[in-house]
């Protein structure tokens, strides 16, 4: 019995661990269904909301249980899920460790802000019709599209802007983005200019002392221009000309209160309904310069080749006026007759009004009370209205006059005193020119006679053996003063030929003969040879008696005077043909056997002197 029981409790035992073993998983499981699950803990995360950046979004979380903040990695795991593109995100939370379960949570990645950008457009006209590509920035990946809402500019659909011949003004293009998974929806606005054409201006041109002329191109898409004309670079102070009209390429300005040296530029304008839409840059400035004075110089009112000098005359006249020169001061330098001519007996009173109507016609408001000076010449009786000797104040300019008879005679080797006469005259210059010099004079000062300073062929028979008394004063005080020596009398064909004929001009720096007349002798066939420190020059021939035709032309001389220069040019008997100036100096022709072969005029078309602005 004993035995029996001790195998039931083996049994027993035995099928207690069998149970023992095969009920383990269940127990196991039930044990874990006993822990606390995270889906029932509270799960925030550090941001709900986020914008597209491209990179992933993976907030902050937090999980507490019962209050207790669980520990990531020891008592959950977290994982994301679409959390890179724009839309709904995911974080998954999974119990581990003490806890068990899942739990999810969603956030938003929201769409970012397309940042489209596209620069103005400005383009130069163009006559041509054109394609332009608008180039834009954007931060999405959207495909941009372009409207514009111009007549005259159509858009491809690729983009690509054309636009018509020869259009101007002003479009509005729209560029779009759509909206993309990650982006906004997105346009922007550009402004496209076509400017019109950039003017410049092909004259500038002040041929008198009142006004300026100014004209340039026309041009393409310009409905008018503006200039402005300033006394300062930088047109601080200006004055503003609109015109309108594309084919309006001229303007006079009148600067008659304040001449001077003046700046200009210009630019076109496009403009609708009396609107300016768009205009061109601005010209770079250019000089103005609208002269202080102009001086217009001539001589010898006689006959040209048995030419009356009242048919010369004219034609010169009419040069000046085809280039728009007007003169405000006329120097004559003497002889305005010859009483061995045709014009014999005649009164110089009345060539002296005859040059005077010509000069009134010719240049509109010309006063000869204020702007003519005449000189007498060795041809000329007293009775004309001949200026003083002395200076003469003409504002922009002097003029010191030498008359013939008082201050500068001809054939001085059988004038009686003409020596005493002439030292005496120089003696006054320099008294003047000391004084000029002393008081700072920096304005051109113009010595009008009629008798000239160089040895010549008619020098030899005495003429103006005694003229180095006036040369040692001009060319020392030359040094300092901007001297400009004026004379007539010699013609081409007496020994002006060497140094250019009616065309003479020397400039400073220039060689010159001047007589050396020896001690006891009554002519003289001896020179010396001087550079100049002073402008020498004709004031320019009108008539002619016994010349050589070949050797020069009637000629009428000017210079134009600025604040810091003067210019000097001729108008000639065929350079009014095309309103050119003659030369100023020709190539000499050896008029005279004493003459070197050395000395002969240099061709000079133009000249400026840089006027002396110390002394």
């Amino acid at each position: 019995m004993s035995g029996v029981r001790g195998v039931s409790r083996i049994l027993a035992v035995l099928c207690l661990m069998f149970a023992l073993l095969v009920s383990s998983p269940a127990l196991a499981a039930t044990a874990k269904s006993r822990l606390p699950s995270v889906k029932n803990a509270k799960i925030t995360l550090e941001q709900t909301e986020y914008t597209y950046t491209g990179e992933e979004c993976t907030p902050g979380v937090t999980v507490t249980y019962k209050g207790e903040t669980l520990a990531e990695g020891i008592d959950y795991t977290v994982t994301y899920a679409k959390n890179t593109d724009a839309g709904k995100a995911s974080i998954r939370i999974e119990g581990i460790g003490g806890y068990q379960g899942k739990a999810q949570k969603q956030f938003t990645i929201r769409r970012a802000e397309n940042e489209l950008f596209a620069e103005d457009m400005v383009l130069a006209y163009s006559g041509e019709k054109r394609e332009v590509a608008l180039e834009a920035e954007q931060t999405g990946d959207a495909k941009l599209t372009v409207s514009c809402n111009a007549s005259g500019i159509t858009v491809t659909k690729s983009g690509v802007i054309r636009i018509k011949a020869g259009f101007t003004g002003v479009a509005n293009l729209t560029v779009s983005a759509p909206a993309t998974t990650n982006y906004k929806r997105a346009s922007c606005k550009v402004r496209l200019t076509v400017m019109p054409e950039q003017p410049t201006f092909t004259r500038i041109f002040s041929g008198n002392v009142k006004e300026a002329e100014l004209s340039w191109q026309e041009c393409g898409g310009a409905t008018g221009y503006e200039v402005q004309v300033s006394k300062t670079a930088d047109f601080a102070d200006s004055e503003l000309h609109k015109l309108s009209g594309r084919k309006k390429t001229e303007l006079t300005v009148d600067v008659e209160k304040r001449p001077g040296n003046y700046f200009c530029r210009i630019r076109s304008v496009y403009a609708k309904e009396k609107k300016t839409i768009c205009a061109s840059e601005w010209s770079a400035p250019q000089p103005m310069d609208v002269p202080l004075a102009v001086v217009m110089t001539a001589s010898d009112y006689q006959l040209n080749e048995n030419v009356d000098a009242k048919y010369v005359f004219p034609v010169l006249l009419g040069a000046f006026d085809d280039a728009q020169i007007t003169p405000s001061l006329v120097l004559f330098c003497g002889d305005y007759f010859h009483e061995g001519g045709s014009n014999y007996g005649a009164s110089v009173v009345e060539f002296l009004e005859e040059i005077t109507v010509y000069l009134e016609d010719f240049f509109y408001g010309f006063s000869p009370r204020k702007s003519l000076l005449f000189v007498q010449g060795n041809h000329d009786r007293d009775e004309g209205d001949f200026a003083e000797d002395g200076l003469h104040d003409y504002g922009a300019c002097l003029v010191y006059v030498m008359n013939t008879q008082t201050a500068n005679p001809f054939r001085q080797t059988s004038w009686p005193g003409a020596k005493e006469t002439v030292e005496q005259s120089a003696a006054l210059l320099k008294e003047c020119l000391d004084g000029l010099i002393e008081a700072g004079e920096t304005r051109p000062i113009f010595i009008a006679t009629h008798v000239p300073l160089h040895f010549t062929e008619i020098t030899v028979s005495g003429d103006n053996v005694y003229s180095k008394a006036f040369f040692d004063v001009l060319n020392e005080a030359g040094k300092d003063l901007n001297i400009i020596f004026l004379y007539g009398h010699d013609h081409a064909g007496l020994g002006d030929s060497s140094i250019g004929g009616g065309s003479s001009f020397l400039a400073p720096g220039d060689e010159i003969l001047i007589p050396a007349p020896v001690e006891g002798e009554n002519k003289t066939t001896h020179y010396t040879r001087h550079v100049l420190n002073f402008i020498y020059m004709n004031a320019g021939y009108v008539g002619y008696l016994g010349d050589n035709p070949a050797s020069t032309m009637s000629t009428c001389g000017y210079a134009m005077i600025y604040e810091d220069r003067v210019f000097f040019s001729r108008m000639g008997w065929y350079g009014n043909e095309d309103s050119g100036p003659t030369i100023l100096s020709a190539k000499g022709i050896k008029a005279y056997k004493l003459m070197p072969d050395d000395y002969l005029a240099k061709e000079r078309e133009n000249y400026t002197l840089e006027l002396n602005s110390e002394n």
